[in-house]
């Protein structure tokens, strides 16, 4: 695990070997939801875009970039306050070692109401 932010609004795992990633973080959501969604939406430097959804308030985005996979769900919690983010990243090469631990970490990320009633 990479040292936090200094706002602690994030961590960064990174594998054993270095070649794959995931970042967790929260993110204030300061824009109209309009905007903050099409931001969400804009895919990665040089990233081809294989898979893209909106549902509800969240959005999910995979694909490539040269030859690292790319996982992105974004969702809209405490009542619309804060973004719950997951990146993975991980080389083509390994997909189908990592596919079923995308598939979990994806499902563990649900909106809530914040841990107080401030959401803070």
């Amino acid at each position: 695990m990479q040292t936090a932010p200094e706002n602690k609004d994030g961590r960064v795992f990174v594998s054993p070997d270095g070649r794959a990633r995931v970042t967790i973080s929260g993110i204030f959501a300061l824009e109209s939801r309009a905007r903050e969604f099409a931001e969400k939406a804009e895919p990665l430097d040089g990233a081809t875009v294989t898979f893209s959804a909106r549902k509800g308030d969240g959005i999910v985005m995979s694909g490539l970039r040269g030859a690292t996979v790319f996982y992105r769900k974004a969702l809209l919690s405490c009542s619309g306050a804060v973004w719950s983010n997951v990146q993975i990243e991980y080389p083509l090469e390994d997909k189908a070692k990592y596919d079923s631990l995308v598939a979990q970490i994806a499902a563990s990320l649900k909106s809530g109401s914040g841990y107080d009633a401030q959401c803070k």
